[in-house]
């Protein structure tokens, strides 16, 4: 309930728009902290403000105060509309506003103080742990609420009393009005201490206190710990009670380490806060009685026959049973082994545990004796008319027992059935051995006594040298093969590789029959001799060639008379049809003599293939001033020319003229192969750039080369400074010149040949006077310049800045006087001269008359 609480009241402070106005403090949004913190409120407030004076407060938060607060201003409002705690005594002075909002909560663990004037409007929750006293006349001021009954409770008195007398401006602590609106306690509008614990924000007002926690280990089974848990931490003390005059001052006080039913009930943790403040809180505890377990065996078995559990009482949770070996089962009665083995002796312990967690331990002890370990034998296979007889183990039982065909019995260990046995004493016998231990164990073994029968052998006989052996046999067991060279083999059907002459003679085999009767037979293996067939590989050819493996050469030496025929593969399973021309390959030859043997040999054709040959790098026309380094694949063949003008020396080739050079490489390893190539030779074009060129303080001229009409040409700047209008045009003009020696490249293109040449453009700076003599002497008379480029503009100044002379297209000839013709006086003046090109020279002349 009041969570649902807290939730409408961060909604409403969430939708309800804030204003920030001159002397205002508000709690932070949905935020949780302390009065005295100043970073609790917007805007921060520079100390901490428990005396309100002057300003305004307004909770949107959950805000804690530890220590009184008071409205002490003329006209100053706290307004609560989220949750203010106040662990003090909350004055109210004259003409002060009290406003609590609908989903506010105010709780004030001390004193509420009135006075004059003064507001209260509750009309969310207010709760006053101390008295309620109003200073003052009482017709001032007011305490309303717009709940019925208001949610105000207030465990102390209210004073003076005539504020609860039903007061027309104090209606929320009315005690005169009729009870069936009042609370059932107080029986007024507001409620007390006892009907706030029936109230939804009990649970809240407590934990404002201290947020009590009271717990315990229950459910627990009698004989195990019990144990309170209480909380929170940090208060001032702790106090439990429960059954059996149970106290405890502990925070998480042990009961008993052994638990009786009698402890069982509610257990309650009343806890003091460090303001005095007292909350309180219970658990119920419960105390379930513990099974009693029960284990039981079908001990003492003898081992290969089923081990058994019992298990009780039944009805429980689970069931966990261990024992020898890792056993480990969940069923309440299982089956350890259906065939037990001695080392499952042990004990066998059993932990059961009730619906309620209770659980319960025993133990049983499991004996598994040891069965005697039988076997059971005999001399079988045997043949009619020998001695059947019969062995048993294990040696030092109480007794055996013996039983077979036609009744056949023994207590004797190892009996003689039959000295001369016949077919009919074939069959299963029984024994069956019997321990001290009482334990018994039985074997059986399989007799099989058989008339003696023919056993067929022969062989693949005869076979040519090289083949292979085979030797055959029809039924028996445990073959002995023996012959010629020291031969032996138990295989049924041995093989003998690769036979040579000396493996021709008599073999023999000893075996037994089905029914084990012995038996042993011959025969004669013939091996002819092979011919003698002498391959040699013929010479290697390269390609397109083939060769031809019917020649005599590549037989010389074989047999003669032999019939041979040639193949693919080595199992003559492809035959070549034209042995005369074959291409590379590994193909085989068979020599057949007269008496059926033949022998197989591989005969070798190499066809090497011809190298790839190429010429590779430009292949582009050349100039007849050019020499081409020549590239071939693969490297270290020859180079020759077929014709035309030119020579090679090594990879270099070297025009000798204009015209079409055919070349040819060519490689040799095992074989050899040639490439062609033609290369086109042109002839480099003549180049006339002009005339080098000198100019005296001029920036601009123009480049005047020649050009054929099959030719194509571009300036370019080699050094120095200088624009060119149209770098394609032999005939251009060229500006941005700079004093000194510019170099221009002209570059002309016929084909794909290039030759240059450059022109020099020297270009001599302006030379400047600086002192005249006119005396009319005719030496250095005027203000001359070496190379007078018009229009230029002459400006003359004295040594105060005035102009004295000047002269907008000036033509050498000043000679010492100003604007009016008046001659100036020998001094120092400035001079300064604007060329038509936007040049600008500065500088001093000197008048010496």
């Amino acid at each position: 309930m009041l969570g649902n609480i807290r939730q409408v009241i961060i909604i409403i402070a969430l939708i309800i728009p804030v204003h920030y106005a001159s002397g205002q403090y508000i709690s932070k949004d949905n935020y949780t902290g302390s009065w005295a913190d100043p970073n609790s409120w917007i805007p921060v407030w520079p100390a901490p403000q428990t005396l309100i004076l002057n300003f305004d407060v307004t909770i949107y938060g959950y805000i804690t105060s530890y220590s009184p607060v008071s409205l002490n201003g003329a006209v100053d409002n706290l307004t609560v509309n989220d949750t203010l705690v106040i662990h003090g005594d909350l004055e109210i002075n004259n003409s002060c506003h009290l406003t609590i909002s609908d989903n506010g909560i105010l709780i004030v663990r001390g004193n509420l103080k009135l006075n004059n004037q003064s507001i209260v409007t509750a009309n969310g929750y207010m709760i006053i742990t101390g008295t309620v006293t109003r200073v003052g006349a009482i017709t001032q001021g007011s305490f309303t609420s717009n709940d019925s009954p208001p949610k105000v409770f207030i465990c102390g008195a209210v004073a003076p009393s005539t504020l609860t007398a039903n007061a027309s401006a104090y209606p929320a602590l009315n005690c005169s009005a009729s009870a069936s609106s009042e609370y059932l306690n107080s029986s007024c509008t507001y409620g007390n201490c006892t009907d706030l614990k029936a109230d939804p924000i009990f649970p809240f007002f407590q934990s404002t206190c201290a947020n009590v926690k009271a717990e315990s280990s229950s459910p627990v089974c009698t004989g195990s710990p019990l144990i309170l848990k209480g909380g929170p931490d940090g208060v001032s003390s702790y106090s439990w009670t429960g059954p059996g005059g149970f106290t405890s001052i502990a925070r998480e006080p042990v009961v008993s380490t052994s638990a009786a039913p009698a402890m069982a009930g509610i257990y309650t943790l009343t806890v003091t806060g460090i303001n005095g403040c007292t909350a309180e809180a219970s658990t119920t505890v419960v105390i379930n009685a513990t099974p009693t377990a029960a284990a039981l065996s079908n001990t003492p078995v003898c081992s290969g026959t089923a081990l058994n559990l019992t298990g009780g009482p039944s009805g429980m949770t689970t069931y966990e049973w261990t024992g020898p070996e890792g056993f480990s089962s969940g069923a309440q009665s299982p089956v350890v082994s259906a065939s037990a083995l001695t080392t499952l002796s042990g004990t066998y312990t059993l932990k059961v545990t009730d619906s309620k967690g209770c659980t319960a331990q025993t133990s049983v002890v499991v004996v598994v004796n040891p069965s005697p370990a039988v076997t059971a034998g005999s001399n079988t296979p045997v043949c009619t008319g020998t001695a059947l007889s019969l062995t048993g183990e294990p040696s030092g039982m109480i007794a055996y027992n013996w039983a077979g065909p036609h009744g056949f019995s023994s207590t004797v260990q190892n009996p003689t059935v039959s000295s001369a046995a016949t077919t009919s004493l074939s069959g299963v016998y029984t024994l069956t051995a019997f321990a001290s231990n009482g334990c018994t164990t039985s074997a059986s073994t399989t007799v099989a006594v058989s008339n003696p029968s023919t056993i067929a052998i022969s062989s693949n006989s005869p076979v040519c040298e090289g083949d292979t052996i085979k030797l055959i046999s029809s039924g028996g067991t445990d073959f002995a093969w023996s012959g010629p060279g020291g031969f032996s083999d138990q295989e049924q059907d041995p093989t003998i590789p690769d036979a040579i002459s000396v493996m021709g003679g008599e073999y023999l085999l000893a075996t037994r029959d089905p029914g084990g009767c012995s038996f042993e037979g011959s025969l004669t293996v013939t091996v002819k001799p092979s011919p003698v067939l002498t391959i040699s590989d013929p010479s290697p050819a390269c390609y397109p060639s083939t060769v031809d493996i019917s020649d005599s050469e590549i037989t010389s030496g074989s047999d003669p008379g032999l019939e041979y025929t040639y193949w693919t593969d080595a199992g003559l399973t492809g035959p070549v049809h034209d042995p005369s021309a074959l291409p590379d390959g590994t193909y085989y030859i068979r020599g057949s003599a007269a008496n059926g043997c033949y022998i197989v040999k591989p005969v070798q054709v190499i066809i090497y293939p011809l190298p790839d040959v190429s010429i590779t790098g430009d292949a582009g026309p050349l100039c007849t001033n050019e020499v081409r380094m020549l590239t071939g694949i693969p490297a270290g063949g020859v180079f020759t020319v077929s014709s035309g003008p030119g020579t090679i020396s090594g990879s270099t080739l070297s025009p000798t003229g204009q015209g079409v050079v055919n070349i040819s490489y060519t490689w040799s390893d095992k074989c050899a192969n040639s490439d062609s190539r033609s290369i086109t030779v042109n002839d480099n074009p003549v180049v006339r750039p002009g005339p080098d060129q000198e100019l005296n303080f001029c920036f601009e001229t123009t480049l005047a080369a020649e050009l054929d009409p099959s030719e194509t040409g571009e300036w370019s700047v080699t050094s120095g400074t200088g624009v060119i209008e149209d770098i394609h045009s032999p005939v251009t003009r060229i500006t941005g010149l700079s004093t000194g020696t510019s170099t221009f490249r002209w570059t002309v293109h016929s084909g794909n040949c290039t030759s240059s040449a450059e022109v020099a453009i020297k270009v001599n700076d302006l030379f400047i006077p600086d002192v005249i003599t006119p005396n009319g002497d005719g030496k250095n008379d005027y203000f001359r310049l070496n190379a007078l480029i018009t229009p230029v503009e002459l400006i003359i100044l004295n040594r105060w800045g005035l102009v004295e002379y000047s002269n907008k297209d000036y033509r050498n000839d000043w000679e010492g006087r100003n604007d009016k013709g008046n001659t100036l006086k020998s001094d120092v003046y400035f001079y300064i001269l604007k060329f038509g090109n936007g040049l600008i020279k500065k500088g001093t002349i000197m008048i010496i008359r």
